[in-house]
């Protein structure tokens, strides 16, 4: 098995549990069996604090996995937006008016792609990607998708890609040459097996969540 780097296992693993506690919630509130206003700061901190560790890790991660070559990394790209357009069908069934058009799934499949002739520049990405998150209100109205109406979930490459550039930079900077090491214990082989498996989580959670809330609704 491929040793990892724990650090990030270890990130990956908490945005992931802070997300299920998130959509947890979110669910709750939206089929009325709870009342709390989403929007509180804690909460959208909560929803960013995942946002920020999922895309900087994933622009990292694309930096490590440069000795695969290009088509494994083309290949993975292109399998996590078509996940994204599942969602797309999914949510445009069940909420028509809320239907994910460019959620994070697209965003990621994108962004790997458009990156990968920036990976040399190492860096110099930070600087681009600072770039992009400053001229967002350029930017944005150029490069939108359309996305009307209140999708519940919507990841612009203005400011997001600057974000995962970011993470590209981390990559080149501190883990292009560094060996990966495992630390020993329970916690991080836990962690490990989380972000390992980060993906079918994401896809799994939230049907996996309004089933069990649907089921006790029916049971109270």
């Amino acid at each position: 098995m491929r040793t990892r780097f724990v650090e990030i296992d270890v990130l990956r693993a908490l945005a992931i549990v802070a997300m299920i506690i998130f959509h947890l919630v979110f669910d709750l509130d939206l089929f009325d069996v709870i009342e709390i206003d989403m929007q509180q700061t804690f909460w959208q901190g909560l929803a960013l604090f995942v946002q920020i560790i999922f895309i900087v890790t994933t622009g990292i991660t694309l930096v490590i996995a440069s000795e695969r070559g290009l088509r494994p990394r083309i290949v993975h790209a292109a399998k996590i937006f078509a996940f994204g357009m599942i969602i797309t069908l999914v949510t445009s069934l069940l909420f028509p008016e809320r239907a994910v058009v460019f959620g994070i799934l697209h965003f990621m499949g994108v962004a790997i792609v458009l990156a990968l002739p920036l990976l040399r520049f190492s860096m110099w990405n930070a600087l681009l990607g600072a770039a992009i998150i400053l001229a967002t209100p350029w930017l944005a109205p150029l490069i939108q998708i359309d996305a009307s109406g209140q999708p519940l979930d919507y990841f612009p490459l203005a400011p997001w890609f600057g974000v995962f550039l970011i993470g590209v930079a981390i990559g080149g900077a501190w883990y292009a040459k560094r060996a990966p090491g495992n630390i020993p214990g329970r916690g991080s082989e836990i962690a490990s097996s989380i972000a390992r498996h980060s993906l079918a989580i994401y896809l799994l959670h939230q049907p996996i969540l309004v089933a069990l809330i649907q089921i006790a609704k029916r049971m109270s």
